[in-house]
């Protein structure tokens, strides 16, 4: 993912357009993106996007690079 755009209010399809574009890299630090809050019970949300990372099983997660990962896109 080459720049990210922020929106100031997040729709399930805006959710669903980042989660894809960055659930192939997160895997590479044996991560899921899930999604909760507003967008995922309302389809609506404003000012924030609720994703959490959760890791697999095995092999063990790759914490501290998935975070400079993140960072670095910010």
């Amino acid at each position: 993912m080459e720049s990210l755009v922020v929106p100031n209010q997040w729709t399930l399809d805006d959710a669903l357009e980042l989660i894809r574009a960055l659930q192939p890299d997160s895997k590479r630090y044996n991560y899921h993106i899930c999604l909760g809050g507003g967008v995922l019970n309302r389809g609506r949300a404003e000012k924030d996007l609720d994703l959490y990372f959760l890791p697999f099983g095995m092999p063990p997660s790759r914490a501290n690079e998935l975070i400079q990962w993140l960072e670095g896109m910010w």
